[in-house]
């Protein structure tokens, strides 16, 4: 749990700088920049599934990509109420696609880990 709140209250220290996006040193940065930190993010709540979610890594993907939602969706809110933020809809794909990213890592490690008797 300790890492999805360091994570988490990053995201949220950052989010709470305002600045303008074309302010980036390129068109898309933030994007990027998104996709990157929810793929951290899912990363430390797949590190936080209990141990049944875990052998499980379809189900515990979908709880993963939950609670990325929940968490980006919150973001966003919060990015309303700072100066020169704005909540938007294409960061919210961004994160999410950052958690897939992961996820999709995650339970392509799980199977051929699962396959090998080593």
């Amino acid at each position: 749990m300790v890492p999805l709140l360091v994570v988490t209250t990053i995201i949220f220290i950052l989010s709470h700088i305002p600045f303008r996006v074309d302010e980036l040193p390129f068109p898309g940065m933030d994007k990027i920049v998104h996709v990157v930190l929810y793929a951290v993010v899912a990363s430390s709540a797949l590190y936080m599934l209990p141990a049944g979610l875990k052998r499980k890594p379809f189900v515990g993907g979908l709880v993963v990509m939950v609670i990325c939602l929940l968490l980006g969706l919150g973001d966003e809110y919060h990015q309303k109420f700072v100066a020169e933020r704005s909540p938007e809809g294409k960061d919210l794909a961004a994160d999410l696609l950052g958690a897939l990213l992961c996820c999709i890592g995650w339970y392509v490690f799980f199977r051929k880990r699962n396959r090998c008797n080593f």
